[in-house]
């Protein structure tokens, strides 16, 4: 869910970035076993990200964010810039009384769910995700009891021109 869906969909045709970070949060809304009725992801894109997860714990008491975490440059002297790995974050946290009391899936459970379904993933222009690992989150935004991190790498981005 967005803030402003026409502006999430106007910077995914305009950057790579944020296109591959929209492609990651669709695939994750789309599996009704991973985002059922009520599971929100946010991204970047939802504005002040940390307001967003608390009113997402303090509603349904599991939240999924999707970020990016950096874009590195193997090789910078080229045109572009080619960015070797590109890589993002998908935190999983929870409200463990208000997630488990409702029945919710565990944060660690909807983590491996997220990281089957993310690992080897096809994005639009043929590149695939690969799943690094699963780790606890070192820093849980409020009211968050328990979360998981899933970092993702996809290599080879160029931004010199979105692919089409």
């Amino acid at each position: 869910m967005s803030v402003n869906p026409q502006e999430t969909a106007r910077r995914a045709a305009e950057c790579c970035l944020c296109d591959i970070l929209a492609q990651i949060a669709a695939a994750l809304r789309a599996d009704a076993a991973i985002a059922p009725p009520g599971v929100e992801v946010v991204t970047e894109d939802d504005g002040d990200i940390d307001t967003e997860i608390a009113r997402v714990l303090g509603a349904m008491g599991l939240c999924i964010t999707v970020m990016l975490v950096a874009a590195r440059s193997s090789k910078p002297n080229l045109p572009g810039p080619v960015f070797g790995e590109v890589s993002y974050l998908v935190e999983i946290v929870e409200n463990a009384v208000m997630n488990r009391s409702a029945g919710g899936r565990t944060a660690l459970e909807e983590a491996e769910l997220a990281a089957r379904l993310l690992h080897q993933l096809s994005l639009a222009d043929g590149r695939r995700l690969q799943v690094a690992d699963i780790v606890k989150a070192p820093r849980l935004p409020a009211p968050a009891t328990n979360g998981y991190q899933i970092p993702l790498t996809i290599p080879n981005v160029s931004i010199n021109r979105k692919a089409e």
